[in-house]
Parts: C-alpha cells; sequence; structure tokens
C-alpha cells in the first residue's frame, strides 16, 4: 500500500486512480468522466463548497471561491481533451505538495525525497541558495522555492496550472486577502464581550470541525499554553468523555510545559489526560550517525515528535486538533501593511532578526551579502496569505510523516473566520503588544484558572545538547561539509566551535539553527549527485 500521494507522468493520466494513498479523513473525492478527472481530498467546514460543487467549480473556472472558503483540500483536474492539468492547494497549506517539471516530465508527491529521488536518475540537482537559507533559519514565508533548484512546492491558495501538449507551467494564487481585508467587521470597545465572543468563534470553529469527525477517533494535543487548551475547552464541550487529549513532556523543557499547570486544566474541566514523555529524545543518547535517514532532511524520525505520533498510531487516533497559530492571531490586527506588501516585510523582518542571530557567525562574507541583500528578496514572487504564515508553512516539514501514519492534524486558528474576528479586538487591547493574549484570556477565568499566567519559555534547552552528544557525527559532518564546498560556511569555524568549552553553540537560538545546519549539511551530503 502506497504511503504517499506519487504521480508521474510517465504513467497513463499521471496515476490518479493509483497514485493517491486512501486516507480516514480527509476523504478522497473521484469524479470521472469520458473527459475529465477531479480526484483529492477534500472537507469543507463552513458549508461554502460542498463536494458535489468540485466539478462545477473547476469547469467554470470559478476556483477562487473554492479556495477562499475554510477547506482542507488537495485536488487534482485533468481535462483529457486539452491535455491540461490543475492541482489546487487550500490556503492553509495543509496537504503540503512537491513537484518538478523538466522536459515534459512531471513528478509530484506529498514527500520532498520522493520527487528528489526521481529527479536524481537523469538530472543533476542544484542547490537553491535562497531555499537553502530559508530552510536553515527557518525563515518562512510563502514560496515555491524549496531546497533545490529542480523541485518547487505548491505555494497555499494556489493553482499550478499545466500545458501538457506545450510544456508550459504557471502558478497563480488565488487567496483574495483584499476582499479579506476589507470585511472584517466593526472594532469591539468592550474587552470582556470580546473576550466572550472569541470563546464562543472557537467554539463554532471546532464545532464545524468536530462535525465532520464525530466517526474517527480524536485527540487533542495539550500544552500548558492558551492556544491548545482553548482549542481543548471547545473540543471538550462537543465530544465530552469521547475525548482524550495528550502531551508531550520532557525533563530538558519542563519549563515549556509544565504537567502540574495541564493537569489542574484538565481536572477543572474533566478533561481526560494523557503523557508521552520525550526526555531521551531531547537529551541525544541515541548514536544519530546510524539513525539518520537520507530521505528525510529535518530528522523527524529520530525526534520526539515521531515518538509521538507513533503513540497516536498506536491508539488508532485519526484527528489531532491543534493549537497551531495561536499566538499569531492575536496580531491579525496588523496583517494589512506585511501582507499586502510581503515581500518588503520579509526583508525588514528577516534583516532584523538576521543581525540580532549574527549572521557573521553562522555564514562567510558571501553568503551573508546575498542572505541580507534586496535583490534576494526582489526576486521571490508574491503569494499573500490570511492564514498565519509562521504556523502553516513549516507543516512542509513534518506533514509527510503523519500522513503515512494516516493521522490527520486539525488546525482551528487556520479558519478565517477566527483570524477576522481577531482583528475587531479592541484599541485598549491592541495597545499592550506584548500581553494582548494574556488580557484577553484573563477575561475568561471559568476557562483558565490563574495559575496557568505564568511566564512561558520555548524548546530552545532541548538543542543545547546536540554539538556536545553528538560530537563525533558533528565533526565527520563538518570534516566532509557540503555546505563550506559551496562557499556558504567556513568549516573551521565551527570545527573550533565544538571542540571549545565555551563557544556560540551555548546560545539557545544559534544551537537550533546549527542543528538544523547539521542535518541540511549531511542531508545534502548523501543527495547531491
Amino acid at each position: 500500500m502506497i504511503k504517499q500521494i506519487f504521480l508521474d507522468s510517465y504513467f497513463q493520466d499521471f496515476n490518479l486512480e493509483y497514485g493517491l494513498p486512501e486516507r480516514s479523513f480527509p476523504g478522497k473525492i473521484d469524479y470521472r468522466n469520458e473527459g475529465n478527472i477531479l480526484t483529492g481530498y477534500f472537507a469543507n467546514y463552513d458549508g461554502l463548497v460542498e463536494p458535489d460543487n468540485l466539478p462545477g467549480l473547476f469547469a467554470g473556472n470559478n476556483l477562487s471561491k473554492l479556495v477562499n472558503s475554510n477547506s482542507d483540500f488537495l485536488l487534482f483536474y485533468l481535462e483529457k481533451k486539452k491535455n491540461r492539468l490543475r492541482i489546487v492547494l487550500d490556503q492553509s497549506n495543509s496537504i503540503p505538495c512537491f513537484f518538478s517539471y523538466l522536459n515534459g516530465h512531471l513528478v509530484v508527491s506529498t514527500q520532498f525525497t520522493k520527487v528528489t529521488e526521481e529527479v536524481k536518475k537523469n538530472t543533476k540537482l542544484n542547490v537553491n541558495l535562497d531555499g537553502l537559507i530559508t530552510w536553515l533559519l527557518w525563515e518562512w514565508h510563502a514560496t515555491e522555492k524549496t531546497l533545490f533548484e529542480e523541485i518547487k512546492v505548491i505555494p497555499p491558495g494556489c493553482v499550478v496550472d499545466i500545458d501538457l501538449d506545450n510544456k508550459k507551467l504557471k502558478i497563480e494564487s488565488l487567496v483574495d486577502l483584499p476582499g479579506f481585508l476589507e470585511n472584517t467587521g466593526e472594532l469591539y470597545t468592550d474587552e470582556i464581550a470580546f473576550a466572550e465572543d472569541w470563546e464562543k468563534t472557537m467554539l463554532q470553529v471546532v464545532a464545524d470541525r468536530a462535525e465532520k469527525i464525530l466517526d474517527k477517533k480524536t485527540t487533542c494535543d495539550l500544552s500548558s499554553g492558551f492556544d491548545c487548551t482553548l482549542v481543548a475547552y471547545s473540543l471538550n464541550k462537543i465530544l465530552g468523555d469521547r475525548l482524550v487529549c495528550n502531551s508531550k513532556v520532557s525533563d530538558v523543557t519542563r519549563e515549556e510545559t509544565d504537567i502540574n499547570i495541564m493537569n489542574g486544566f484538565a481536572q477543572l474541566h474533566g478533561i481526560k489526560l494523557e503523557t508521552v514523555d520525550t526526555t531521551k529524545f531531547d537529551l541525544f543518547e541515541a548514536d544519530l550517525s546510524t539513525a539518520w535517514n537520507k530521505n528525510d532532511p529535518f530528522q523527524i524520525a529520530v525526534t520526539g515528535f515521531e515518538n509521538y505520533i507513533r503513540i497516536l498510531e498506536g491508539k488508532n487516533v485519526k484527528v489531532q486538533f491543534t493549537g497551531e497559530g495561536g499566538d499569531e492571531s492575536y496580531s491579525a490586527s496588523e496583517m494589512d501593511l506585511p501582507e499586502t506588501f510581503p515581500g518588503q516585510n520579509s526583508f525588514f523582518v528577516n534583516v532584523m532578526y538576521f543581525k540580532k542571530l549574527g549572521l557573521e557567525r553562522l555564514f562567510t562574507k558571501e553568503t551573508v551579502d546575498f542572505a541580507l541583500g534586496k535583490d534576494r528578496f526582489n526576486s521571490r514572487a508574491e503569494y499573500p496569505m490570511i492564514v498565519p504564515i509562521s504556523s502553516a508553512i513549516p507543516t512542509e516539514n513534518t506533514f509527510w510523516r503523519v500522513w503515512e501514519k494516516d493521522i490527520w492534524m486539525m488546525n482551528p486558528f487556520f479558519d478565517t473566520r477566527l483570524i477576522a474576528f481577531a482583528r475587531r479586538m479592541p484599541e485598549s487591547i491592541k495597545g499592550k503588544k506584548q500581553d494582548r493574549k494574556l488580557t484577553v484570556l484573563q477575561n475568561l477565568p471559568e476557562v483558565f484558572p490563574k495559575e496557568m499566567f505564568v511566564k512561558k519559555y520555548g524548546r530552545e534547552a532541548a538543542f543545547l545538547g546536540f554539538a556536545k552528544k553528538q560530537k563525533k557525527l558533528v565533526l565527520e559532518i563538518l570534516e566532509n561539509s557540503a555546505l563550506a564546498k559551496m562557499g556558504v560556511i567556513n568549516k573551521n569555524k565551527f570545527l573550533q566551535m565544538v571542540e571549545s568549552e565555551k563557544s556560540d553553540l551555548d546560545d539557545p537560538e544559534f544551537a537550533i539553527v546549527f542543528q538544523t545546519m547539521m542535518q541540511l549539511d549531511w542531508f545534502l551530503q548523501k543527495n547531491l549527485n
């Protein structure tokens, strides 16, 4: 049984019948007649588009209605007479899709390295420096670029239109950002009323999703933060005793996920809670030189995340609700300028971050100049987004592992109705830029006990042990560094850091980038022709 979407134009009709695996959710749709094939995955949550509407939307070229609905989908429409293929992805990037179209040969897959393997058979892979830096620094933006020039990814909310006879391809965004920005309603003036209606809106959004999966075993990710707990609170109102929440806990990142806070929240609302201990993964005690996989640029298979989803798979969980995108929703009122001018915004935001991080600690001067250069940002095509970019785009790296296990990650914060409501935040709350979320949620004492309002920390501590615990592997990677051969890094500088008692590797933010750099360098060494 195939585990990933895999379509190849060398097969008749692009193997549309056999190249798409069956999945519990979202449902697979299939409409065929003598002239056309429409297939893929689709689920709608706002009632604007139903499965039976899809053939008419494609035939009438009304795909904007589809893309701007609250739906999760990846759809393929083949017009046999015109020899034209259109691939359409929803605006939340729920099923990331990679492809290559070289010399009339089209390959499509949900797994980046499946496309890589096919391309390598006939073509030399060339690194895309913009894509490489983006992956190294987790500098997420909507783009068609990937690590390699020969491989693309479908940007969220876009249609890839392929003229197979003339071997031409174009990518077009269908996200109606101006229409969304113009129709989000009047601002609230009362903070309590806003908070109460925020809770009601979340409940409606969660209910619209829950009704689609009532026959599936469903769980909710739970931490001591506010976003997933609000989702869990809403889902518990709908599913009741059927809901069991799961939480990743680790001795290394205890300050990020406080088990006492989670237990208190669960007991308050009568929620069943089970924990998964990921400490051993955060300690880097396994020998990664034998555990890493050349088909995984980010080595997801040896992380606590992989262990977590394996446990969910063992429990036959088919849907997990998450709080991804929650932080960004409290800044939705400020999205007009950055989302209207994504290239310029990306330039200013990233240059400020790069300066703070100190790119000279990471890269050669030539690479720093390229990373900070305006030409890098001006060369990018613009793909507007309503859904939070920093949450939607990174799923490209982990989706394929979850997809293989037939588990669907449900993200209520990606619903544009919720984002539109967040834009109606009172001016009195918007002015408290760093404390907006706390100000809103403190007005919901029946949901969030006062014990939850403590300082939260990130997962940076989990990266600090990598260089020391995996020193042998790190030295081997650096000695054979593909990045050094490309002139991206000075490997001697990193060799000195690894051998020193104290170095930049003790800086958590630097340690995150360094681990990602070593993973990608190792991947390039194994995959470049």
